[in-house]
């Protein structure tokens, strides 16, 4: 009778739980997901038009926007088509992304060829604004010419394409180095743009200088990420120059050919050897032939009074005092931000670091910096906001939050900042009164504004002004928003003004051929230009006081600060219209468009062939995948057959982000053989269903906190080989997962350079065949130190306890990485190199990894075998763990050893390690492991 009692209660007791855990998990999804529709940025409406070759999907409200996208991207294909002789089989989807306040464009191939371009106007000292063209004809004249060109390729190819999808090995050009890539995509871009970038000076005088310096970079230091100047633009740069020098030498129509054999090889041994087979020379003598027709810098006959040496971006100078003077600078290594120089001592050193300054002046009243800078707003959105920084301190405080605006500058006279507010594609002056105050709007939408600057006596505004169809100007305002009139000067672009006096306007004027100086006279109505400063790099000034300017000039090493004297120097005039136009009206649209076809782009086109490394274990199958062109939707179901366990592994995923919170549906199947000191070798089965939705918490560029709330339904099933009957543990509840994402990874590092990852997992289970619950929780923390760069120190804390009467299983041992889920997926402890796969298990543990990475070499510097095989690094490791089972006990075990890694790049970054551990205790001492996947 009481044996039936205890069952009776315990069945109730089980059911009771099972009903409030339910409602639990329940309540916390729709209460986050209530409260935070609420309160962060709304669904987009997206829509759609297409013509022959492109479907353009925008957001609603984008419409004359798209319908001339759509007319310049038909008119580019064709012209890129009869110049390449290529077209791609399916439509391009063109994505006009408006959730950023920073130009851009990049290209997909999967599962369709896409463009996406962030429309966000830049200003007129960007590489990417254009001249009286648009600024969007250069971006996707740029991107549509490197997704036509990795389309070329062969019958066979194009074939595969259709059958297996647009897998990176389908992609004969893609083995060819990005060097080639860019160029040709700069060298395209300036043929059909006038505003291309090899038709303004800056590429040719940044190419000259270095050149003249004798600092003139081989073609194998170009693969990767090279580390000198200028960083990242030096595979356009030198790519582009290269290919402008065969074309000059040997015609366009042998590049042409060129680029056709190259789509013919379906395996390419070295690029040496087609560039024989087109010029009869290999690629080396080809490099030294262009190098000695580089030409020479020219010096400048001006006299310059340097104040820095170091060279890389530096841009938006300004002059504290007599004494002290402030700069934007970025040397890709580490993060960007503002810098202060003391004259006195000549030492710069860091005042705030913060990504995407696009500004910077100072108030004499407060005596404080202003600045606009762009950061994640409500999640999801990069937009530009105006702060204030403190020179002595380097305090900030914000001015506007989500209200796009640009360029402040101070009243000379009372308090308050006028600056720049961006609606789509169109601007407005606008006034801020106080911090975080509603913007007051002053003047009439205008394609671009950009770098306001308001006279000493407060009653003029000038501004770099962009209309319709015509270059950058200067136009001046009155502080209330009206504009007075525009100074124009033909066939040049005007750019950041400086107020020397009330009469007085000094600004950047840039050509085709060379950037310089020009000073306005308003009372006289003339324009005359500093003779002799050749240097394309004046983008930005500063006065320094009534007779000097701080200017930056470029060498071989960077841009470089330098004061300029206004007496010193000779002046010459020229030619400049003095107009009082306003805003031309942009045309009506005739085609508003239609919903986006979502259902479309998502349906499976293909099934691709697929394949896995795990633990010893390889696994091969197939696997159909898709996802919507904003990124709404995305789903993948894939099998692989283990090779090892000779069992099938199934995978599901499903993720809804057009709603708040991100939901992802996951149902896994996997197997795995582990080898356990005390049980034997046995094949462990872990499956299980998690429906999770993760909220962003707080969003930032340097780091972002998520929180994901998760129910899981797991089978774990543990069967030997020996046939003896399995044992079964089924686990079902809900989970919390706090986590906080602050790593880094800079240009030309190999790995994780700065911050870390911090996760909180904790989760509540019922065991089905039981009546009590299983709690468990986890901690899973990471921190990458730099040591000399690009080396790193990287360190790795895992916690995790189990209690109740049948508490999880966690193991230890292996080279795997570590999961990001370490509760449900089991994989928390999985990196304890030198032992196998599960060696020892409890109900708790605790790992501590330790590596030292450090660079050996450049492979595509060193050897030419191929683009995709780019660093080779060493790290050293030291492996710490513990497990325990009832009681909390400190007996660590260790492992040391080294490893060798390889970073390469097949349509995505993958790192293969091999290396060696060591400990007395090891089954096999040393043992040899090898791995696909960073360590961690």
């Amino acid at each position: 009778m009481k044996s039936t009692d205890d069952a009776e209660f315990k069945s109730g007791f089980h059911r009771f739980q099972v009903k409030k855990l339910i409602l639990f998990s329940l309540l916390i999804f729709f209460s986050f997901a209530a409260f935070a529709q609420d309160r962060l940025a709304p669904s987009i409406e997206w829509k759609e038009i297409q013509n022959p070759r492109f479907v353009v999907v925008f957001p609603k409200g984008y419409e004359n926007q798209a319908n001339e996208i759509a007319q310049t991207a038909l008119r580019q294909y064709n012209l890129l088509v009869e110049l390449w002789n290529v077209t791609i089989e399916s439509k391009v989807r063109l994505l006009l992304a408006p959730d950023s306040d920073v130009a851009g464009g990049s290209i997909t191939l999967f599962p369709f060829p896409a463009i996406r371009i962030d429309m966000a106007p830049p200003s007129p000292d960007s590489r990417l604004s254009g001249g009286r063209e648009p600024w969007l004809d250069k971006v996707l004249a740029h991107e549509l010419t490197r997704l036509l060109l990795l389309h070329m390729s062969s019958g066979f190819f194009r074939q595969l394409r259709r059958v297996i999808g647009p897998l990176p090995f389908t992609f004969p050009m893609m083995q060819y180095p990005s060097w080639l890539h860019q160029g040709l995509a700069v060298f395209s871009e300036s043929l059909i743009c006038p505003s291309g970038r090899l038709n303004t000076p800056d590429y040719r005088q940044m190419f000259q200088h270095i050149a003249a310096e004798g600092d003139f970079q081989h073609f194998l230091s170009l693969r990767g990420s090279p580390s000198r100047w200028p960083g990242p633009v030096t595979k356009l740069m030198y790519g582009a120059e290269f290919l402008r020098f065969l074309a000059h030498r040997y015609g366009q129509e042998s590049l042409q050919n060129l680029v056709t054999h190259l789509s013919r090889v379906p395996l390419s041994l070295g690029i040496s050897l087609r560039f024989k087979h087109m010029y009869h020379l290999r690629l080396r003598k080809l490099w030294r032939q262009f190098g000695l027709a580089a030409g020479q810098g020219e010096n400048s006959d001006v006299p310059l009074r340097l104040l820095t040496r170091d060279g890389w971006i530096k841009q938006h100078p300004e002059v504290l005092d007599d004494n002290r003077l402030v700069w934007v600078s970025d040397n890709y290594r580490s993060r960007p931000g503002i810098r202060i120089l003391n004259r006195r001592s000549g030492r710069p050193g860091w005042l705030l670091r913060r990504w995407g300054i696009s500004s910077l002046a100072y108030d004499n009243q407060s005596r404080e910096l202003v600045f606009s800078a762009p950061e994640v707003f409500r999640s999801f959105r990069w937009i530009s906001d105006i702060y204030s920084c403190s020179p002595d301190s380097g305090e900030c405080r914000r001015w506007s939050r989500g209200k796009s605006l640009f360029h402040p500058h101070p009243f000379p006279i009372g308090s308050g900042l006028i600056c720049v507010s961006r609606d789509r594609d169109r601007f407005r002056l606008a006034r801020l009164d106080a911090p975080l105050s509603e913007p007051v709007m002053l003047s009439a939408n205008y394609v671009g504004l950009a770098h306001p600057r308001i006279s000493p006596d407060g009653n003029k505004v000038a501004v770099a002004l962009k209309q319709r169809e015509r270059n950058w100007s200067i136009a001046l305002f009155t502080p209330a928003g009206e504009l007075e009139f525009i100074i124009h000067v033909p066939e040049k672009r005007c750019s950041v003004p400086r107020w020397l006096d009330n009469n007085r306007l000094a600004f950047v004027l840039s050509s085709q051929k060379k950037s310089t100086i020009a000073i306005a006279n308003l009372s006289r109505r003339n324009v005359r230009t500093m003779k002799g400063l050749h240097s394309p790099e004046i983008r930005y000034l500063a006065v320094a006081n009534n007779d000097s300017l701080l200017t930056i000039f470029l060498n071989a090493g960077g841009e470089d600060l330098a004061v300029v004297s206004i007496n010193e120097s000779e002046w010459t005039d020229i030619p400049a219209d003095w107009l009082s136009a306003q805003p031309r009206p942009r045309p009506e649209s005739a085609t508003p468009g239609r919903p986006y076809n979502k259902w479309r782009d998502l349906a499976p086109r293909f099934v691709s062939p697929d394949a896995s490394y795990v633990e010893k274990e390889l696994q091969i199958g197939a696997r159909i995948s898709g996802r919507d062109l904003p990124g709404h939707y995305d789903y993948m179901a894939r099998a692989l057959y283990g090779l090892r366990t000779q069992r099938w592994n199934t995978d599901l995923r499903l993720m809804l982000g057009d709603f708040f919170p991100r939901i992802t549906l996951t149902w896994r199947r996997e197997h795995q053989v582990l080898e356990n000191r005390i049980r034997g070798d046995f094949i462990q089965t872990n499956a299980f269903l998690n429906l999770e939705a993760q909220f962003p918490l707080k969003v930032r560029r340097q780091y972002r906190w998520d929180l994901a709330v998760g129910i899981h339904v797991n089978r774990i099933q543990d069967r030997s080989f020996l046939h003896d009957p399995a044992e079964t543990v089924k686990l079902n509840g809900f989970s919390l997962t706090l986590i906080c994402d602050s790593d880094q990874r800079y240009y030309d590092a190999f790995t994780r350079t700065d911050g870390g990852r911090f996760v909180l997992m904790t989760s509540w289970d019922l065991t089905l065949n039981g009546s009590s619950a299983v709690r468990s929780l986890a901690l899973d923390w990471r921190r990458y130190i730099t040591l000399r760069h690009p080396n790193v120190l990287a360190m790795r804390l895992a916690v995790a306890h189990s209690w109740g009467e049948a508490p999880r299983v966690f193991y230890m041992g292996g080279a795997g990485t570590p999961g990001r889920a370490g509760l449900v997926e089991g994989r928390l402890f999985s990196l304890m190199r030198g032992f196998p796969a599960g060696y020892s298990s409890g109900f708790g543990g605790w790992q501590f990894n330790l590596e030292t990475r450090l660079q050996l070499l450049k492979i595509e510097r060193a050897l030419p075998v191929g683009p995709s095989f780019e660093r080779l690094y060493m790290a050293l490791f030291c492996d710490i763990g513990n497990m325990w089972t009832q009681r909390l006990h400190f007996s660590p075990t260790v492992t040391w050893g080294v490893e060798l890694g390889m970073l390469l790049y097949l349509g995505g970054s993958v790192e293969i390690g091999l290396g060696m551990a060591a400990n007395h205790s090891l089954p096999d001492n040393p043992t040899i492991y090898f791995r696909i996947g960073e360590s961690f």
